[in-house]
């Protein structure tokens, strides 16, 4: 049996959302306030982040084609511990020292920034900057900017749009 004839069609659920209870003033500073709760808890941002290394770590995993099984024995960890890692399961208080360990094994670094929300952010890689130097006059050279956002986020901007 196919499990997709078991899911909702688009309209449908377009629909319900058209139906919902329209969200009142009170809900949406309910919400802000919320928004900023989480915000100002570190064990919120230290989850944040650690679910956004597991996210690169599978991502890396998977371009590689590489199973969690394989990938444990050439770390020399075991399934297990690298399965607590991938699951993000509290008892696995993984270090900087283990995601940088992991990421050099899957081909990437490890980039750590400390900032304060509201300020703003220049990224640029070695190879955006070597390759726009090879093929633009360095005048035309535009750093990207991305900025923090409350949620977590960043904001990038590549300034071809203007404001």
């Amino acid at each position: 049996m196919n499990n997709q004839s078991n899911l909702p069609s688009v309209e449908s659920v377009l629909g319900a959302f058209a139906a919902a209870a329209h969200v009142t003033p009170a809900q949406e500073q309910q919400l802000a306030d919320s928004n900023r709760a989480l915000d100002q808890s570190p064990k919120f941002s230290a989850d944040l982040q650690k679910a956004n290394v597991v996210t690169a770590l599978r991502q890396a995993l998977d371009k590689r084609h590489e199973n969690q099984s394989a990938f444990a024995k050439r770390w020399g960890k075991t399934r297990q511990y690298v399965s607590r890692i991938f699951n993000l399961d509290v008892r696995t208080n993984f270090t900087i020292d283990t995601i940088a360990e992991a990421a050099q094994l899957l081909g990437m670094r490890v980039t750590v920034k400390i900032h304060r929300p509201e300020q703003e952010v220049m990224l640029r890689s070695r190879t955006s900057a070597r390759n726009a130097y090879r093929s633009k006059p360095n005048s035309s050279l535009k750093p990207l900017s991305a900025t923090a956002q409350s949620n977590g986020r960043l904001s990038i901007d590549d300034g071809s749009l203007a404001a």
